[in-house]
């Protein structure tokens, strides 16, 4: 791998960090965000990646809390706050004991590969999406939405593909200015590109209206075996991601050798700003 002497800290976790209340507003999950982020820029880790990409979707949404896009703008900032305090809770436990077991297999494996440098930005973006929206997705809105009041949320759910579908070609943009050849791809074939990812996420984001609909039937204490084949998948998938069969790891090897390096500035690009 290339100027291998930049990745001496990034293939450690975190120090463990003092453990931080959930967040309760749009606004604090962005603010959680920035500082996920900047801690991993200052400390050179690629913990900020999947950070920078969500606080971009999380602005995104919060812009359309507030301007009524949604049909109950109070009812998707809880559930959407109850969504990202799932992803704090878990790294939060990974900084303080990765060997914690309440932190789920889907994202242990996410802020594992954090310590490999050989995966390619898109693998750790793809890690992160898939804990958080096949796993995460669901449970978060049976907790906002419990029972019959599931059905209710259905139309602001689907919304917020269209504020994904808005933000994709932008940074599938930024993810081309850190890693030449998906910039090269993307310069050639960007709209097929982000309607192949907005399929996907559509896709998983499907997952988890049916996971919501059982998981909003069951009590809370009952919904754990649900729980645990949803992490069960997210985790199978996740192994996919971070080892692909020989012929795409070898092309993921090519990807990543034309990427750059220094994981602060992957970090600085994802947010949309100059390395």
């Amino acid at each position: 791998m290339m100027m291998m002497s930049f990745e001496s800290n990034a293939c450690t976790p975190p120090e463990p960090s003092t453990p931080r209340r959930s967040a309760e507003t749009l606004d604090h999950v962005i603010e959680r965000l920035d500082e996920i982020a900047e801690r991993s820029v200052q400390e050179e880790t690629r913990f900020g990646y999947f950070a920078a990409l969500y606080r971009r979707v999380t602005a995104a949404v919060r812009h359309e809390v507030r301007t009524g896009f949604f049909l109950d703008g109070p009812r998707m900032e809880r559930f959407d706050v109850a969504f990202a305090n799932r992803y704090f809770d878990a790294l939060d436990r990974y900084r303080a004991h990765p060997g914690d077991p309440g932190v789920a297999r889907s994202w242990r494996v996410a802020f594992d590969a954090c310590a490999r440098p050989e995966l390619t930005i898109l693998q750790h973006l793809y890690l992160g999406l898939d804990a958080h929206l096949i796993l995460d997705l669901g449970v978060a809105a049976a907790e906002t939405c419990p029972g019959a009041k599931i059905h209710d949320l259905r139309r602001d759910f689907l919304k917020i593909n269209d504020i994904v579908a808005s933000l994709m070609r932008e940074v599938d943009r930024d993810v081309g200015r850190a890693s030449r050849w998906v910039g090269a791809f993307d310069s050639v074939a960007g709209g097929a590109w982000a309607a192949a990812n907005n399929v996907a996420l559509r896709s998983a984001r499907e997952i988890a209206w049916s996971a919501a609909l059982k998981l909003a039937r069951l009590d809370p204490a009952d919904r754990g075996p649900v729980i645990e084949r949803l992490d069960a998948l997210a985790a199978y998938l996740a192994a996919q991601i971070a080892e692909p069969n020989v012929g795409v790891r070898l092309l993921v090897r090519e990807v990543r050798e034309r990427e750059v390096d220094q994981p602060a500035n992957i970090t600085r690009v994802l947010q949309g700003r100059k390395a």
